[in-house]
């Protein structure tokens, strides 16, 4: 089991370019000696076994019941909302491991410059084959010591690139169960879909999964185009934290006390000269009128940096920050949603309220990075496009007076958000995904 020796590994390459890059610190050949050198010691081979085992026992088991089939979630941000909701929902146990430790416990002995994303599939074949025995080894110690507790049915996962998740496949294989996917990326805009394809193409990126479930059918079709994953393997089921829309209750206008702004500070949303102005409108107009909620709702409590850099007006004013208040709970309370860009602006629309999307200055300049965009006839149906700061603040005392409705009807909002996510009105998200883990459970060796 030990690796070949003398080994040494080329310089990594940059995920960017074509070139090769340096690697900081001690020299290439010392640091690949060092770590070759610890994954040759029988001691570690015995510690792999033993941390793999420790790592095990940090399995959440809650809520577990005999009698249906288990499943193994790598937990991580966003995707254990979805999880959240198939609890709720479905017959199999989803129980969760923090994939922060996984990670953690693969970096002593994973030299640093080859944790790329996309890449390390192709590199454990390649450049890395002297780790892949290591990464099998610990991935499947890792699953067996898990199965002790209770037998495991299947795994499921975020992503289908993440580096610190291959051990887990490749020992999921050498058990015969399937590793699977709800992936949390979603390749709905123009722009998006050609980065990915080039990224992956550039990283010669190559699934070693089972299969995929997504979020659309355009994010399945870029999949495809990439080649990258066993035939039919990549089934559309949208995302289940998205379920419990289906339940909404209707509060009238008039009753609702909040008005709410999707931050769009951040430079990737590509609108923070527009966010500047919009933003100050938006605290000037709070100071107005104390008997409503300004809310500037975040993602991550760490952005209000960037919102208070462009826009520090709102720090006088009364605009509320909040990251932890459920869209579910605080979209139906408002007397309008104002984002750019953000799928959070997709969920809005089935919240049965006014949608507000700036379109001045630099907000949707290039109609290839938008999720929606004043030129397309069915997205002009159900959202607000002001084009100057004026039409915004008009829109803007519409609302907060209660006389600005939502735009379009139902059945067109819900064919907006659905470009975007899928939905089907006769079953759930959370029902499509334990169809697809219950096939693949059925499947399994």
């Amino acid at each position: 089991m030990s690796p070949p020796f003398p080994y040494k590994l080329p310089a990594p390459m940059d995920i960017y370019s074509d070139r090769h890059v340096p690697v900081a610190g001690l020299r290439q050949s010392v640091r690949n000696a060092a770590y070759l050198s610890l994954l040759a010691a029988d001691a570690f081979i015995g510690r792999l076994d033993s941390v793999a085992a420790k790592i095990a026992r940090s399995i959440d088991w809650t809520n577990w019941q005999p009698g249906r089939p288990t499943v193994l979630c790598l937990q991580r941000a966003t995707f254990i909302k979805d999880i959240g909701e198939m609890r709720l929902h479905c017959d199999i146990n989803f129980v969760t491991l923090p994939t922060t430790i996984v990670k953690t416990a693969q970096e002593l002995w994973i030299p640093p410059e080859w944790r790329m994303q996309s890449y390390f599939t192709r590199f454990v074949d390649e450049e890395l084959a002297a780790y892949l025995p290591y990464l099998e080894r610990f991935g499947e110690a890792l699953l067996r010591a898990a199965g002790k507790t209770h037998p495991i049915d299947a795994i499921l996962a975020a992503n289908t690139d993440y580096w610190q998740d291959e051990a887990l496949r490749r020992g999921a294989s050498r058990l015969g169960l399937p590793f699977l996917v709800l992936c949390r990326e979603n390749y709905t805009i123009k722009q998006d879909q050609a980065n990915v394809l080039n990224h992956y193409k550039k990283a010669r990126f190559r699934y070693t999964g089972t299969a995929v479930a997504v979020y659309s059918n355009t994010t399945r079709d870029v999949m495809k185009m990439m080649g990258a994953y066993p035939e039919n393997s990549v089934w559309v089921t949208g995302a289940p934290r998205f379920d419990r829309w289906r339940e909404i209750k209707y509060i009238p206008l008039h009753e609702r006390d909040c008005v709410t702004l999707l931050s769009y500070a951040y430079p990737i949303y590509e609108a923070t000269e527009n966010f500047r102005e919009a933003a100050s409108i938006f605290a000037e107009m709070a100071n107005k009128r104390p008997d409503l909620r300004f809310v500037l709702k975040l993602k991550k409590d760490n952005e209000a940096a960037d919102a208070l850099a462009l826009c520090p007006q709102l720090k006088q004013s009364r605009v509320e920050f909040v990251a932890d208040w459920p869209l579910f709970d605080l979209l139906p309370r408002s007397r309008a949603v104002i984002g750019c860009n953000s799928l959070a602006v997709a969920e809005a629309l089935l919240a049965d309220t006014a949608v507000i999307v700036p379109a001045w200055r630099d907000a949707l300049a290039n109609s290839n990075t938008c999720l929606y965009h004043y030129s397309v006839p069915a997205h002009q149906k159900c959202i607000y496009f002001p084009r100057s700061a004026q039409d915004f603040s008009d829109l803007l005392e519409k609302a907060v007076r209660a006389e600005l409705p939502s735009s379009g009807t139902a059945m067109d909002r819900r064919a907006c958000f659905a470009e975007h996510l899928h939905s089907d009105e006769n079953e759930s998200s959370s029902v499509l995904v334990e169809r697809f883990i219950r096939h693949y459970i059925s499947q399994k060796k």
